[in-house]
């Protein structure tokens, strides 16, 4: 089997001969990760103050190079200012262009490509402020209906835009919103569900239709929100803090209903733990979320700097995983 047929069969529940990586930094990798140029992780192009800027004029603080940075200057603090709005151009050829010399070198790989990354919620509060749209999710939420109807024919086109370019180059279009705190979702259920699922169906869609995969980050404790999220569409979902929930109950609840894509747990377990700690958790999560016919794909979070960890426990996980692999080692799988 090619990387290629091992994650889209551990994607469609049909059955990969081994376990698929999603791993860059720390060991042979099944998944290309694709981004188009100008991306919205403001790494380059510093503004005023010092601050950095990214294409849709969102202002980022930053410690360093190495940081995405932390929201400071949202170009919408008023949202009757959204008539004058221009959004980025979703066919920008800066942007868009540079997958073309990224997908010549991808090889086998199932691709996944991060042309939108931060989806809705995300990209609302950069645009708008975070307090600010607390605040009017409850004050102005029809303004706030206006703002994410312009981010879904934003993220829609963007999608049409590189269908377009790269017809059955692209496998997946990978993609953030970070829904949780430690201890649940920054929104009821009802709000979720009234102001953001219809936008989530329509993108993901918009994906789907095309012959890709929809991937999904979202850090925190949204346990709550995972049921939506996979009626919407999500086929791949990705927690890279698998401590912060009931490891047992997330299999019992979701395993067999989407694929996880899932590393040992970036804030607890890989800073702290020791090797028998990573080995110990690596088979925990493969008993709990991997099913007979696929539904995991190991993750690794590459900031190992950012994040406090000694790169060599990327090995030490890779490896891990790799040992615990259930579908070479006959009757180690969950389910």
């Amino acid at each position: 089997m090619t990387s290629r047929e091992l994650v889209q069969r551990a994607v469609n529940f049909t059955g990969p001969e081994r376990l698929p990586f999603d791993t860059p930094a720390s060991g042979p990798t099944d998944v290309a990760r694709v981004g188009g140029g100008r991306s919205s992780d403001p790494r380059v192009r510093q503004g005023p103050g010092g601050l950095y800027y990214d294409h849709f004029g969102c202002g980022f603080a930053k410690l360093n190079e190495r940081t995405m940075g932390q929201p400071t200057d949202p170009p919408l603090p008023d949202l009757s200012d959204l008539s004058r709005y221009r959004f980025p151009d979703p066919a920008d050829p800066g942007r868009l262009g540079p997958l073309a010399a990224a997908l010549e070198k991808v090889g086998d790989k199932y691709v996944a490509a991060s042309v939108i990354w931060f989806t809705f919620f995300e990209r609302m509060h950069f645009l708008h402020g975070f307090t600010a749209t607390m605040e009017d999710l409850y004050a102005r939420p029809g303004l706030l209906q206006d703002l994410a109807e312009r981010i879904t024919d934003y993220n829609v086109a963007v999608v049409e835009e590189v269908a377009r370019l790269y017809p059955d180059r692209i496998h997946a279009i990978s993609m953030s919103d970070d829904w949780g705190s430690q201890s649940g979702p920054f929104i009821s259920l009802r709000l979720f569900r009234d102001l953001f699922l219809p936008h989530y169906r329509r993108l993901f869609a918009a994906i789907r239709g095309h012959g890709m995969d929809v991937w999904l980050h979202s850090c925190g404790q949204v346990m709550e929100f995972i049921p939506d999220l996979i009626d919407a569409g999500v086929q791949v979902l990705n927690l890279q803090q698998p401590r912060i929930f009931d490891i047992a109950e997330l299999g019992r609840r979701f395993a067999g209903r989407v694929c996880f894509n899932v590393p040992v747990d970036i804030q607890a377990t890989m800073p702290r733990g020791s090797l028998a700690d990573i080995r110990e958790e690596a088979r925990l999560l493969l008993h709990h979320l991997a099913t007979k016919r696929g539904g995991f794909i190991v993750n690794e979070h590459t900031d190992y700097v950012g994040n406090g960890i000694d790169p060599e426990k990327g090995v030490w996980a890779y490896e891990a995983f790799r040992d615990a692999d259930p579908y070479r080692r006959v009757g180690k799988t969950g389910r």
